[in-house]
């Protein structure tokens, strides 16, 4: 058990510092030439992040990503996020057909066929919507789109949702309806 927590503690050191090695140069090209367009294609990336306590938090996966210098954004094509409950196994996987990471504000934008599910023995174990927000910092979800909630013998609908990934909260405000079919 050492071993790992010293491996995974290794590997944060090692992500923070290569990001802040990144940022630096992100810095450096900005000031160096604004007027240019720069992007980067890559395929099959990971982003994985860490508490504070060095628990493994979240792990982004994605088949391919665009990053744009200028904006500090980078655009998402299938991105998978995996979000672990105080480092253990994965609890909740949400995935898309597309999504935009703001390095500035942490923030994952996600759109088009997403899907949240569970591994656990919930009565609620997927949700879809079209649109989610995942501000990876504080663990929270938001939507202002059409959501639903399906379980085996029930389903929610509403229209948006906020939520958090830590307390597995989630409240619809509006238009809520539910169906629940007898087995």
């Amino acid at each position: 058990m050492k071993k790992w927590l010293l491996l995974a503690l290794c590997a944060g050191i090692a992500i923070s510092a290569f990001r802040l090695e990144v940022q630096a140069l992100l810095s450096a090209y900005s000031a160096e030439s604004s007027s240019k367009q720069v992007f980067i294609h890559m395929h099959n990336a990971t982003q994985v992040q860490f508490d504070q306590a060095g628990q493994l938090q979240s792990r982004l996966t994605v088949q391919q990503i665009k990053h744009q210098f200028h904006h500090r954004q980078t655009e998402l094509q299938q991105p998978l996020y995996r979000f672990y409950k105080q480092g253990q196994t994965t609890n909740w996987i949400i995935s898309a057909a597309k999504g935009r990471y703001d390095h500035i504000s942490n923030h994952l934008f996600l759109r088009d066929e997403i899907e949240m599910t569970t591994n656990e023995d919930l009565l609620i174990h997927t949700m879809k919507t079209t649109a989610l927000t995942i501000d990876q910092d504080q663990a929270r979800l938001s939507s202002d789109a059409q959501v639903q909630f399906i379980g085996d013998h029930l389903t929610i609908e509403g229209q948006g949702l906020s939520g958090h990934l830590h307390e597995e909260t989630i409240q619809i405000p509006q238009q809520v309806k539910g169906i629940y079919a007898n087995p």
